[in-house]
């Protein structure tokens, strides 16, 4: 009897084990485009991207059992998503549908017919729309900002906190090892010499055996604190795709000194992003590092146990070891030695092999100021190589503050790491030479993460204001004049171009730009303020004049080169379904599509800008902002008879486009 009861408990023990187990949740494949924890512009990618091929249309489950808590329709973010409470308390996320199931797609057109919109956001009680372990919830597509179609799935905890989802019970063959691709190592302290320099170094890094990898050259410190940042590139096999790694950590003597994990992510830790990716080393060449030390107050130090990564140690030899591993548990390791203490004779007598890619913000041919975590520094050329170069001045009030130079080459000379402090009010620097000496203008100011600042150009046209959650960190910002950069495909702009350094600054929050416009130039029609997207090589607009206003203000999220454009041309349908005048067998249209275009300020995203009516309906229009795609689908095919369709859209500075589409079904 008592044999009998152990088997039924430890069955229905096995039968519930199973039931909670997940399901994937999709059939259009088990290949990701993008995994957990990928740097996404200022943001953590919050789950994974399932490729679906280019195709829409395929199912979607249920990952558990669970209720639809959440219905959510807009034209950016996922688009079309649904959030799956499940029973283990947990919500899975699927993002980019087309289609809901029946009985969820009629109650989005209940709720948008009511409140006359197209964009949703509802929630659901456990008792509305409930579904087992591997009912269909919905289809794949390609809504909201997707580049392709695809498949974006997320868990998340109670809490609101993301699991990484390939950690939750999912699997798939991958036996490629991450890839160490680069070291550098960065000062952060003033008084800190890397290998015989004050400034970055990017150590060369060697390949061996699979998995294996060595610094090419040891880590030579003299005093102060270095951090550490690396390269890596993970694969899986059979996919091209570049995917973040799982775990990385950095021992010294054997001993855990950091280390840094993508089981879970919050929202809020999301958005401090930039204080794990270096942007400003590498960042121009398209390459991504990954810091291992972290700020005092970052919001990572709790998962990190308290550790920064900060380096200092006592005079000697020790050996570092990084090691990387993947999500299917592939680990990588990089071997190689930090020499501190060594004197700067002894350590030049030791050949080495090492990189500098420097994250330049260009003020003169002559001159760049190169940013780094702690502060900054001066690199100055000396093109004629026919000058002695001392020290560097930098000017506030008639007071000058030196700093020597030291020299790397023949013609360049660096400063060491100088903190921002001293940069405050700075109006010119002046590179002390003989026989003369050579002075740059720049108007800067030091901002701290807490106040709120102004900052003008020398014309007093252009401003920026920088609020207090603006910045992740104390910064130095200038404005300067950058009239050689323009696209000739454009009109000439009808300000000058303003260049705001350092231009690939991450921002915390928008920084709000403000241009002052004269009386001629306000009585013109379709003007807006636009950036340049230096990837792409155009103009993007930022915001327009608003009515009876001679200010053009905007909220930037990223500085960079900004100009005012004048832009008198409407948007334009490039490609429509069904087709003018044509006519269709009843069960044939099912929807109806345009791709629209627009010269310059760009289709203007919103309900009241974009719409269609159909004999005299309002449509609940999707919008597709990367493919500038509108479109309606209907619940069931359009039954016979005469049609026309006012199709009305607006570019962002108020040009509109009013088109009629007239067709028949049979």
């Amino acid at each position: 009897m008592v044999t009998l009861l152990k088997i039924i408990a430890l069955t229905v023990a096995f039968g519930s084990q199973l039931a909670a187990e997940i399901i994937w949740p999709t059939n259009a494949s088990r290949q990701l485009s993008s995994n957990f924890g990928e740097f996404r512009g200022d943001r953590f990618h919050m789950g994974i991207d399932i490729k679906t091929h280019g195709k829409e249309g395929f199912e979607v489950y249920a990952i558990q059992d669970g209720f639809i808590s959440r219905m959510v329709t807009n034209y950016n973010g996922y688009g079309k998503a649904l959030y799956l409470r499940t029973t283990a308390g947990r919500t899975a996320v699927y993002g980019h549908l087309s289609v809901f199931t029946e009985d969820l797609e009629t109650e989005l057109y209940k709720r948008q017919e009511k409140l006359n919109i197209y964009h949703t956001n509802s929630y659901f009680d456990s008792t509305a729309f409930r579904f087992k372990k591997g009912d269909i919830i919905g289809y794949t597509g390609d809504t909201g900002a997707s580049f392709a179609p695809h498949l974006h799935f997320e868990i998340r905890k109670q809490n609101g906190k993301t699991l990484n989802p390939l950690k939750q019970k999912y699997s798939f063959p991958d036996s490629v090892y991450p890839e160490i691709k680069g070291v550098t190592v960065f000062p952060l302290r003033p008084n800190t010499m890397i290998n015989g320099l004050p400034i970055p170094m990017e150590l060369s890094v060697k390949q061996g055996d699979t998995g294996k990898h060595w610094i090419g050259d040891a880590i030579y410190c003299d005093n102060g604190t270095i951090g550490i940042a690396v390269n890596v590139e993970d694969k899986i096999q059979y996919s091209w795709n570049r995917y973040q790694f799982y775990k990385i950590e950095l021992y010294i003597n054997d001993s855990l000194f950091f280390e840094f994990s993508y089981d879970s992510l919050s929202f809020e830790q999301s958005g401090y992003m930039n204080s794990v990716e270096n942007r400003f080393f590498g960042g121009s060449d398209g390459i991504t590092y990954h810091n291992l030390f972290l700020s005092d107050n970052s919001p990572f130090l709790l998962q990190n146990k308290n550790k920064t990564g900060h380096i200092s140690l006592s005079s000697g030899v020790y050996n570092v070891q990084l090691k990387v591993t993947d999500v299917s548990g592939n680990i990588s390791t990089l071997n190689g030695q930090i020499i501190w203490g060594k004197t700067e004779r002894e350590t030049m007598q030791t050949s080495r092999v090492w990189l500098y890619r420097k994250p330049t913000l260009s003020i003169y041919s002559h001159l760049n100021i190169l940013y780094s975590p702690g502060g900054l520094f001066v690199e100055y050329k000396d093109l004629e190589n026919k000058n002695m170069v001392k020290e560097v001045f930098f000017i506030q009030n008639g007071d000058k503050s030196s700093f020597d130079l030291i020299q790397s080459s023949p013609q360049t000379y660096y400063s060491r790491l100088i903190p921002f402090e001293n940069f405050k009010n700075m109006e010119s620097v002046l590179i002390q030479r003989e026989p003369h000496p050579y002075q740059f203008k720049i108007k800067s100011k030091v901002i701290y993460p807490t106040s709120q600042s102004d900052l003008k150009s020398y014309d007093g046209l252009f401003t920026v204001q920088i609020t207090d959650s603006t910045l992740y960190d104390t910064s130095m910002l200038w404005i300067e004049k950058n009239e050689q950069l323009f696209n000739t495909k454009f009109k000439l702009p009808i300000l000058s171009i303003y260049k705001i350094e350092p231009w690939n600054l991450p921002l915390k929050n928008p920084a709000i730009i403000r241009v002052n416009l004269n009386q001629h130039q306000n009585q013109l029609t379709g003007l807006g303020l636009y950036k340049y997207n230096f990837k792409r090589g155009d103009w993007q607009f930022q915001g327009k004049r608003l009515t009876g206003s001679s200010i053009i203000s905007a909220e930037a999220s990223d500085l960079g080169v900004f100009t005012v454009l004048q832009d008198t041309v409407p948007p334009e349908i490039i490609n429509i379904y069904p087709s003018q005048g044509h006519s269709y067998d009843f069960g044939e249209i099912l929807s109806i599509e345009c791709v629209l275009n627009d010269n310059l300020s760009g289709i203007k995203p919103t309900e009241e800008a974009l719409n269609i009516i159909l004999n005299g309906k309002n449509l609940y229009c999707a919008y597709q902002p990367i493919k500038k795609k509108l479109s309606y689908r209907f619940q069931s095919p359009l039954t016979s008879g005469t049609y026309a369709a006012n199709i009305n859209a607006k570019d962002n500075v108020g040009n509109k486009m009013e088109f009629t589409l007239h067709f028949t079904v049979n």
